[in-house]
């Protein structure tokens, strides 16, 4: 009888031990986008995989993509867990850091609106139905800081009304796409009839973040706080875009054409 249960019990107790023994061949691998390779990849393997059917998963498929048969494909900067499963059983993980040399991004900070203070309140005073033609709402107003006097006599409280002044609170931040590293130009012609050339450089997701324009020769072209740059003479500059730590540079090329 002990022989039999035995021969049972060996079969469950070798599958339990393949599948726990099935693993990835990495647990950490990191990807980097550039400009020649925009979606880097790497091909991710399996150690004791006995055929048995595996279902690949990513935790964040903006950042990470895995194939079906474990290619991991970089999307954009950040982290993600890829798993390997059995059924509903995650065996392994590797997670995969994206770096990104060719976009560049900042910290942009998220901002939440929030009461301060009480600045005013009202109550709306009524009177109950034995007023008889009297019967009417009025209100009294009163400062939230000390209560005020509340209703007449006869009177009851109906409805109270608050204004609060408030602030914005930075509850976090979001990683944001500003632009790109390569090569900006502009160029800008002056005529007769165009003493002033001029062109407005645009930032994206800079919302609530300082922006720093400079130039390296004022001479030849000149920035505003907005990113309007105009030329005043030939020659070329660099403006930059300073967010943060981060900066986005537009080479500017000023030609002219005037007799």
């Amino acid at each position: 009888m002990l022989a039999v249960i035995l021969s049972l019990a060996m079969p469950l107790n070798t599958e339990a031990a393949r599948k726990t023994d099935l693993r990835i061949s990495k647990n950490k691998v990191t990807l980097t986008i550039t400009k020649k390779k925009l979606k880097p990849s790497y091909q991710l393997k399996l150690v004791n995989i006995y055929d048995m059917p595996v279902k690949w998963t990513t935790s964040n498929k903006k950042v990470v993509t895995v194939s079906k048969n474990g290619k991991i494909t970089g999307k954009k900067q950040g982290t993600a867990v890829v798993s390997v499963k059995i059924g509903k059983a995650i065996l392994d993980s590797c997670k995969v850091t994206v770096k990104d040399k060719y976009r560049v991004y900042v910290n942009q900070p998220i901002y939440e609106i929030r009461p301060v203070d009480i600045k005013e309140a009202h109550i709306i005073c009524g009177c109950g139905v034995d007023c008889g033609k009297d019967r009417k709402n009025h209100m009294l107003g009163f400062d939230g800081s000390n209560g005020g006097n509340g209703c007449l006599a006869g009177y009851s409280v109906q409805m109270v009304t608050v204004r609060t002044s408030t602030e914005a609170v930075q509850i976090g931040t979001k990683q944001v796409q500003i632009g790109t590293q390569r090569n900006i130009k502009v160029d800008l012609t002056i005529t007769e009839q165009i003493l002033k050339p001029s062109y407005q450089l645009k930032l994206e997701n800079t919302a609530g973040m300082r922006v720093k324009w400079t130039t390296s020769n004022k001479n030849v072209a000149t920035v505003s706080k907005s990113g309007k740059i105009i030329g005043r003479k030939k020659g070329t500059a660099v403006v930059t875009a300073k967010i943060g730590k981060k900066t986005l540079t537009c080479k500017v090329t000023v030609k002219d054409n005037r007799i």
